[in-house]
């Protein structure tokens, strides 16, 4: 499970498809979506707006038996640091 709490827009793609839709001009909002993965490194994107006012935005997992957490920064790789090998 992934998800974003936002103001204003968020999207999360994982491995290209979309699965987090938290778009539009908002207040802080919780939106989620699931894929399912294998075991190994995906592609993960966010893309995020903010128009005005107070801004935040936050990406959260939920690792297959983990507790929902912020994704930790030594989980993410730039994207030329991985392959699907």
């Amino acid at each position: 499970m992934f998800e974003t709490t936002s103001d204003d827009g968020s999207w999360v793609y994982v491995d290209e498809k979309l699965v987090v839709d938290n778009g539009g001009k908002h207040a802080p909002r919780y939106q989620n979506g699931t894929i399912d993965l294998t075991a190994g490194r995906h592609g993960i994107g966010v893309r995020y707006f903010q128009d005005s006012d107070s801004k935040s935005m936050v990406l959260f997992w939920q690792p297959s038996g983990g507790e929902k957490q912020p994704i930790p920064w030594e989980s993410l790789y730039p994207a030329a640091q991985w392959s699907r090998n």
